[in-house]
């Protein structure tokens, strides 16, 4: 039981097999740690004060190619996870570090306390699981964006190589309803579920992957993607890729763009259709993007679903001035889907903190003219 008992933290994933817990094993190697290539942005903005945020992971500021972490299939008796949480947790008294990374701070209340870098599991209700079990999530599902690049490949690997054996997945009972309706579409039903909630879980036989890093996708997205989109669109036409798309973000209270109406206007002029993506579902945003020749929009959760544009097609991101961030980038990338940036200018350059925390949500504005003469240019 881990009630009170203070964990120590570890990486799994990136150690030797000399130290790693008793009972654990790496079951098979689905891609190897290769350098992945990410088509270069054009358009793209470039002025002195611009520095990249988070880690460096835009260009011009870092290269155009990054090497993934190797993805394995790892295999442990004796594993525990933190129920709806995530996380992995082993009988030596450690516990991931990468896995747990992500827990939301609603999510770590009232079971969690962190002790320096140590954790406490302070309740101790646990859960027996027998038999063999996929931990098929990633703590940080509750962002669209993440859930599709951080958690896809997960259901994609569980579909594909686990559910033909008979293994169940376990899933949070938290899954908001895109995550659910991609469940559902990936192919797996009520009966391959196991629910983890409140409880820690304890497992006999668990099956789990390395960590994936949204600034670091594995080449295997491409695939999952592909298995997610072919599912989405069944019983639809043949995209016929000739629509222009504008994202809209005009309710958001992050990152205001002052003259997105004057934005929104400009794009109409043009052919756009504007769009509100948290308001249809999974199926409606597969079967929009599928047929979308070029998308336009500010920085946002909604842009992700530029990964089921076909091939060829043309995203172009919105961001406020000092904050650019790879996430689009590398996920356009990764399916054939041409991309460049355009930055806003914002009200606060003298005294900017060029930080996540200091100008990531800045108001800011945009050269409406020069995104439409983007536009007109690349599609």
């Amino acid at each position: 039981m881990l009630g009170g008992r203070e964990m120590k933290p570890r990486q799994l994933f990136f150690e030797n097999a000399s130290v790693w817990p008793k009972d654990i094993e790496i079951v098979e190697t689905i891609e190897a740690a290769p350098t992945i290539v990410r088509v270069t942005p054009n358009p793209f903005d470039v002025f002195p004060n611009h520095i990249a945020g988070w880690g460096q992971g835009m260009y011009p500021f870092a290269s155009e190619t990054y090497r993934s972490h190797p993805l394995r299939l790892w295999r442990g008796a004796n594993v525990r996870t933190l129920g709806r949480r995530g996380g992995l947790l082993f009988d030596d008294g450690t516990f991931d570090r990468s896995s747990t990374q992500w827990i939301s701070t609603d999510l770590r209340a009232p079971i969690l306390d962190w002790n320096g870098g140590n954790l406490v599991v302070s309740r101790a209700a646990e859960h027996d699981i027998t038999g063999p079990c996929f931990l098929g999530f990633n703590s940080g599902h509750t962002n669209y964006a993440h859930w599709l690049t951080d958690n896809l490949i997960y259901l994609y690997v569980y579909v594909t190589k686990m559910k033909p054996l008979g293994i169940k997945i376990v899933l949070p009972d938290t899954l908001l309803g895109f995550a659910k309706e991609t469940v559902e579409i990936m192919g797996i039903e009520a009966a391959d579920i196991i629910v983890a909630g409140d409880e820690v879980l304890a497992f006999d036989d668990l099956h789990f992957m390395d960590t994936i890093y949204f600034g670091e996708i594995p080449q295997i997205f491409k695939e999952a993607v592909k298995h997610l989109k072919a599912n989405g669109l069944k019983g639809q036409p043949a995209p016929s890729v000739d629509q222009s798309v504008y994202i809209s973000r005009r309710d958001a209270v992050s990152r205001p763009l002052i003259n997105n109406a004057e934005l929104e206007a400009g794009l109409v002029q043009s052919g756009f259709d504007i769009v509100a993506t948290g308001e249809l579902t999974l199926r409606a945003q597969i079967a929009l993007f599928a047929n979308a020749k070029i998308v336009v929009g500010q920085h946002g959760a909604g842009l992700i679903n530029a990964i089921f544009c076909e091939s060829g097609s043309v995203l172009i991101e919105i961001f406020p001035e000092y904050m650019l961030q790879a996430h689009f980038w590398t996920a356009a990338s990764l399916v054939g889907v041409r991309y460049g940036f355009v930055s806003g200018t914002s009200f606060d350059a003298d005294s900017s903190i060029v930080s996540v925390d200091g100008n990531w949500d800045s108001v800011s504005v945009i050269d409406v003219d020069r995104v439409v003469d983007v536009c007109r240019r690349l599609a």
